[in-house]
């Protein structure tokens, strides 16, 4: 119960009547008191109220209900509204006051900012780099989002638009600007800058062109053979690493052609531990009727070069394909060498015979290699010491087909002689030299291509 001399002041916010192209808040500050005065301040600045009721009651106290209407344009600016009331009982007078921040819950005054550079393609357009800005929270309504290019505000170029509901109850606010392609390579420095009409700390997120920027490098990475065997279709995983910086965009292409987005699937850009590059992962989807159409290729888009990096693998189903085995027998150094290549898939097996009835086991086999078409290769090696009539066989086990190839001491006329089982018939005894050159171009050309599978295989390791 108030004391007769005791003031109490109450201030209440409400809506006001709005009519067309005049809306207002009405401010109703409540006074009891032996005789009260009320004023009523505007950032400081005095207003007359707009209406003011007076009562006196039984026992004496004098109340006062004074109203104000403020205009919707400038209270959403945050205007201070303060009720000030002086009273013969006061020492000082009173003052209440309320602004769109102390209605403001802290919750509403927060967000979060995200600023997203333009698409690499878009990046060797000649014309206007989109930037995005994407302000996210429980209420957007007193955000501004202003752009800045190198701390200044540009001409023109920016946009925002309404905000979009969420489902966890937040709203997106999403404001772009159109930079000039100039500007951003020459270095220049983008901002996106969220300010809530409450808050003296604005949210702020930059981008610069990175100027340390090197060559990816890509890699695309063949399913292994199970998984050919197990699925009518296969997936390709290319690897972009060494990514500085971590932007880059990677699409697929079969033979040239662009493949369409839905085919493939690609991770965000991840740091690789201790380093300052990242690393990305792509992976396509290929489909078991598409076996035999060419070379897929990864081609990712960075800004460290103006012409995309790619990588093309070719015959992805090459290694589950049933091939025949090809086999050709060599004498070499007090031995001979049956050599078998180009057979798929990869289980073979290899084994000696001596006249056609002994099975020898003192030999050499290599392991299965896979070259670059996909096909397999394997090699294995007898160390033979002639006797009077001996024949010596290599006998070849593979799904697809069996072979043999027998050998013995008179038709070796010359060290390094060999027979091929494709022709069905050993090589003409008159032209040694001419036979000589053929195996050593053949052995030649056979080392590069098991160099080259093992460094391939090394690689892929990595």
């Amino acid at each position: 119960m108030l004391l007769v001399g005791e003031t109490s002041v109450e201030l209440y916010l409400q809506q006001g009547p709005q009519r067309p192209g005049r809306k207002v808040q009405k401010g109703l500050c409540l006074v009891s008191g032996f005789n009260p005065q009320v004023r009523w301040q505007l950032e400081s600045v005095e207003k007359p109220a707009a209406a003011s009721r007076t009562v006196t009651a039984k026992n004496g106290r004098t109340v006062v209900a004074s109203e104000i209407e403020v205009l919707q344009q400038e209270w959403i600016k945050g205007v201070l509204l303060t009720c000030v009331v002086e009273d013969q009982a006061l020492v000082k007078p009173i003052s209440k006051n309320v602004s769109i921040c102390t209605l403001t819950p802290p919750s509403s005054q927060t967000a979060e900012l995200f600023l997203t550079g333009p698409p690499l393609r878009d990046t060797r357009k000649q014309k206007g780099l989109p930037f995005v800005c994407l302000l996210v929270g429980f209420d957007t309504s007193y955000f501004t989002i202003t752009w800045k290019v190198n701390g200044m505000r540009p001409l023109e170029g920016d946009k925002r638009e309404p905000p979009s509901r969420n489902d966890n109850g937040t709203e997106t606010v999403r404001s772009t600007l159109d930079a000039k392609r100039s500007d951003w390579r020459a270095g220049s420095r983008i901002t996106c800058e969220a300010r809530h009409l409450c808050s003296d700390k604005p949210l702020e997120r930059h981008l610069v062109k990175a100027k340390d920027t090197r060559p990816p490098t890509v890699k695309v990475l063949a399913p292994s053979d199970s998984e050919l065997v197990e699925s009518s279709n296969a997936s390709l995983l290319c690897v972009a690493s060494d990514l500085s910086p971590s932007q880059a965009d990677v699409h697929w292409e079969l033979n040239g052609e662009r493949l369409p987005a839905s085919r493939y699937s690609s991770s965000p850009p991840l740091q690789v531990v201790g380093s300052n590059s990242y690393v990305m992962h792509s992976w396509l989807l290929v489909p078991g009727s598409e076996r035999a159409k060419g070379g897929y290729s990864c081609v990712v888009t960075h800004d460290s070069s103006e012409t995309p990096v790619n990588h093309t693998i070719s015959d992805v189903f090459a290694s589950v394909t049933r091939t025949p085995p090809h086999a050709v027998l060599l004498w070499l150094d007090g031995g001979l060498i049956c050599l078998v290549h180009g057979f798929s898939p990869a289980a073979i097996n290899v084994t000696w015979v001596l006249n056609s009835r002994e099975e020898l086991l003192e030999y050499n086999t290599s392991d299965v290699s896979r070259g670059a078409d996909g096909k397999f290769t394997i090699w294995s090696y007898l160390r033979v010491s002639w006797q009077p009539g001996a024949r010596y066989t290599c006998t070849v086990a593979h799904v697809t087909k069996n072979l043999s190839i027998t050998r013995s001491q008179p038709d070796i006329g010359a060290e390094n002689e060999y027979f091929n089982e494709n022709t069905q018939e050993p090589p003409s005894a008159d032209s040694p030299e001419e036979l000589w050159n053929t195996v050593y171009a053949f052995l030649g050309m056979f080392i590069i291509a098991l160099f080259y599978s093992i460094t391939v295989t090394l690689a892929l390791m990595k």
